[in-house]
């Protein structure tokens, strides 16, 4: 074979070699094609399925929303029927309250006078028969009534928990209308009233609860920062806390506290 030959034949066999390698190498691009495709229909598939699940769960859960909001309008419902027949209660109390009172002063001018306690003999029997009638005084709580910071330390509320007792210094839960005093004290030693809350006997059913440490009616008064500037210039930082407990027109009690606001 010659010399030129033999450069045909090597050229022959280079072009052969690439055309090979083209080959190959388009083989293997085309499968890598097909396997990525072959992965997004896997994907696909995988989303679909999972949108299907989504879809069953979603409608599981907005049933389960409607169940509970049609409860929560039931129950809003009873709660206000509840509320309705609490205050006609209240009414028919004081109603009630207003004629024992009537009839017991009427008793008393016909006896021509009244024993040390302001009530009849004859009264007195029918009235210890009923919560309200073993009252005997009220008193604040000192460890849970004072000024107090919310979580935040952005607002300040002023706690104050009121008891009406009976004659052993027991606790009675009765329902009142209740009058919240709180007064910074001058200089001079006169107060400066800073708050004055009023509620009904409806009210004062709301405002009953049952602690660890008092149990009692639990009024809490948010300040303003006007109310706080004023608490806060007096030189000696106390607050004076007087509360009315008004059972009826012949059964009023009060009380005072004088409290250290740190």
């Amino acid at each position: 074979m010659t010399w030129r030959e033999s450069r045909v034949v090597a050229r022959v066999d280079s072009h052969y070699s690439k055309l090979r390698f083209a080959r190959s190498t388009g083989c293997c691009k085309v499968r890598r094609i097909v396997n990525i495709l072959r992965i997004h229909i896997v994907i696909i598939c995988l989303i679909a399925a999972a949108g299907c699940a989504m879809d069953g769960e979603q409608q599981t859960v907005e049933t389960e929303l409607r169940d509970k909001e049609s409860t929560i309008r039931h129950l809003e419902k009873r709660v206000t029927e509840s509320e309705q027949l609490l205050a006609d209660q209240d009414r028919e109390i004081e109603t009630l309250r207003s004629a024992a009172d009537t009839t017991r002063s009427t008793t008393v001018a016909k006896v021509g006078g009244k024993s040390s306690t302001g009530f009849s003999n004859v009264s007195a029997t029918t009235e210890a028969e009923t919560a309200w009638g073993s009252v005997h005084s009220v008193r604040i709580h000192k460890l849970t009534t004072g000024v107090v910071k919310d979580p935040a330390g952005e607002t300040h509320s002023l706690n104050v928990v009121l008891q009406p007792l009976d004659e052993d210094n027991e606790l009675v839960k009765v329902a009142a209308t209740l009058t919240l005093t709180a007064s910074t004290i001058s200089a001079d030693g006169t107060p400066n009233p800073l708050v004055t809350k009023t509620f009904d006997l409806t009210e004062s059913r709301r405002l009953w609860s049952r602690g660890l440490v008092s149990s009692g009616f639990h009024i809490q008064t948010r300040l303003s920062d006007d109310q706080m500037a004023s608490l806060q210039s007096d030189a000696a930082g106390k607050l004076l806390i007087h509360a009315k407990m008004e059972l009826s027109a012949e059964r009023v009690y009060t009380t005072s506290e004088l409290i250290l606001v740190k």
